[in-house]
Order: structure tokens, then sequence, then C-alpha cells
């Protein structure tokens, strides 16, 4: 369903829609703002609470591209709005 493949496109922290997709050494993308904040407070990820190597974040190209597909795709649809991933 459309919900389900959303909810890929949402940060694991903060539960918005990604704008700014980083990957961390857990293999998770998070939003960039976020991740950064909660990676200066803590070394485990919110996803799977182990330990990580490393805290280094990484932009992830390739799900801002998709997110960048998915909002033309909004946007064009029949009551799509134009507001963005979310509506």
């Amino acid at each position: 369903s459309i919900e389900l493949a959303c909810a890929g496109l949402k940060c694991a922290i903060s539960g918005k829609f990604l704008e700014d997709p980083v990957i961390a050494a857990d293999g998770y993308s998070y939003e960039r703002c976020d991740a950064e904040q909660y990676f200066s407070k803590s070394r485990r990820s919110p996803v799977t609470n182990e330990t990580l190597a490393f805290t280094q974040l990484f932009s992830n190209n390739q799900l801002r591209n998709v997110l960048e597909i998915h909002r033309r795709v909004v946007q064009s649809s029949p009551g799509g709005g134009g507001g963005g991933v979310g509506n």
C-alpha cells in the first residue's frame, strides 16, 4: 500500500518525512538534523539499540533522488496539492 511505502520515507528518530537523508553506521537512513542531534548524545542505533562503531553520517543521495521523484508524483497526482512528500 501507499502508506506502507511512505513509512520507509520517514525518519526513525522524528517520524517526519525525510528531506535531507543521511545514512548511519547501522545502515538506516535518518533526517540529517535529527540524526546529528541524536548521535551527539548517543552511540546507539535508534532502530536496533546496538552500539555503533562510529557516528559519522553520510549523505544518502540515492534516497534523496527517490524522495524527489516521490514529491513530483504526489504534486502531479489529482489532489496532490503540491505540498510535499506527506500530502
